[in-house]
């Protein structure tokens, strides 16, 4: 069974998508992962998300504070990445309930939204 590279980037490394739509092929990820072992998973996916024609862009923080700090600052201008790391916190629920932000749950409950990024 195959699965969208967004989907195992939301169900396995916690990222959320921000509720601006985006080319089918483009994806910009934001986050902290910088060990060895977390740059060697997120090479898988780009490698295959690439393979599949989409293109992959990474935006890497030194961490949450720094994360966090710019992606509200592209949120508020219109500008967020696609896919973004985060920890479940309070100002997470508040990013949902502004319409900041979805989650993948939401994309996939969309039936018209399942074909925004292709599957790799």
């Amino acid at each position: 069974m195959r699965k969208s590279a967004s989907c195992v980037l939301g169900g396995l490394l916690g990222v959320v998508l921000t509720a601006t739509q985006v080319s089918a092929q483009e994806l910009e990820i934001a986050h902290f992962w910088r060990s060895d072992a977390e740059r060697a998973a997120l090479t898988i996916l780009r490698d295959a998300y690439e393979e599949d024609g989409g293109s992959w862009y990474e935006d890497v923080h030194l961490g949450m504070g720094d994360l966090r700090e710019q992606v509200f600052d592209r949120l508020s201008i219109g500008l967020p990445p696609t896919v973004f790391q985060w920890h479940a916190a309070n100002d997470l629920e508040g990013l949902v309930e502004h319409g900041a932000i979805r989650s993948v749950q939401q994309l996939l409950a969309s039936e018209s939204n399942l074909t925004l990024l292709p599957f790799v």
